[in-house]
C-alpha cells in the first residue's frame, strides 16, 4: 500500500486509491493466459524426457506440473515490473540531465545500454522518439504532490511543456491502457493545481525517504499516458 507523510499528515497514494477498482476480470484472463503459455512452452519437454514421463504420468506428478503452470503469471508479472522500472530509470536520468543542459547523445545509446535487455532498450528508444517530436521544455520530474483538503499524495513522473501546452505525463510499460490510469492522472492534475501559492512540502515518501519540495503554482493543460512499447 502506497503511503506518504506530507507536512506531518499521513495520506494514501493516488495509485493506492485507484488500485481499489475491481480489475479482477481482466487479470483473471491474463493469469490463465500465462498458464496456457507455460503449458504450451513446456509440455513437449515433459513428453520427450523419459524421466519426466515417469514422474508426470502419475497423478501427483501431473498436479505438480499444473502447479508450476498455475503460478507462472507471478514470474511474468515480476519480469514486466523489472523491465518497466529499468526503462523508467533511464528516462529519469535522461530528463534530469536535460534539465541541467546535458542529456544522452542518441547516437551513443546502443553503447550506453549494451548490457541492458532489448525490451529496456526498445522502451527507452521509444521515449526518445516521442521526445524528439514533442518536447519543448522539461519542468518537473518525479515530483511529489499533495491535495490539502482531499488528503492524498502521489508522485508525478513528469510535467513538461509540449508544443501545444503544459502536460502531466505518466509512463507505462504495460501492453495496453487501462481505465484507472485516467483516474490516476486526473487526481495528479487536481492535486498539483491545488497549489495556488508558493508552498513547501516536507515529505516522507513510500520508500521512507525524507525530503522537501518547493512547489510553485502551475496551470496544467492536459494529461498523457505515454505507453512505451517494449
Amino acid at each position: 500500500m502506497s503511503k506518504y507523510t506530507i507536512n506531518e499528515i499521513e495520506v494514501p497514494g493516488a495509485t493506492t486509491i485507484t488500485g481499489l477498482l475491481d480489475k479482477s476480470a481482466g487479470l483473471m484472463g491474463w493469469a490463465t493466459g500465462c498458464m496456457e503459455q507455460w503449458i504450451l512452452e513446456n509440455y513437449r519437454t515433459y513428453a520427450d524426457d523419459i524421466r519426466a514421463k515417469i514422474i508426470f504420468n502419475t497423478e501427483s506428478g501431473f498436479k505438480l506440473m499444473l502447479k508450476d503452470a498455475r503460478f507462472h503469471y507471478k514470474k511474468v508479472s515480476q519480469e514486466a515490473k523489472d523491465i518497466g522500472t529499468q526503462v523508467h530509470g533511464w528516462i529519469e536520468k535522461h530528463i534530469i540531465a536535460k534539465m541541467i543542459g546535458e542529456g544522452f547523445d542518441p547516437d551513443r545509446i546502443d553503447g550506453l545500454m549494451k548490457d541492458e535487455p532489448k525490451e529496456v532498450k526498445n522502451g527507452f528508444k521509444a521515449f526518445l522518439e516521442w521526445e524528439n517530436k514533442n518536447v519543448v521544455k522539461y519542468l518537473e520530474t518525479e515530483q511529489t504532490i499533495f491535495h490539502p483538503t482531499e488528503l492524498y499524495g502521489g508522485t508525478l513522473d513528469l510535467i513538461v511543456e509540449l508544443k501545444d501546452g503544459v502536460y502531466i505525463i505518466d509512463f507505462k510499460a504495460s501492453k495496453g491502457h487501462y481505465p484507472e490510469t485516467a483516474l490516476q492522472l486526473s487526481s495528479y492534475k487536481y492535486a498539483r493545481e491545488s497549489i495556488t501559492e508558493p508552498t513547501i512540502l516536507n515529505v516522507t515518501n513510500r520508500d521512507g525517504q525524507e525530503f522537501s519540495c518547493d512547489l510553485q503554482p502551475i496551470k496544467i493543460d492536459g494529461m498523457i499516458c505515454l505507453r512505451l512499447d517494449k
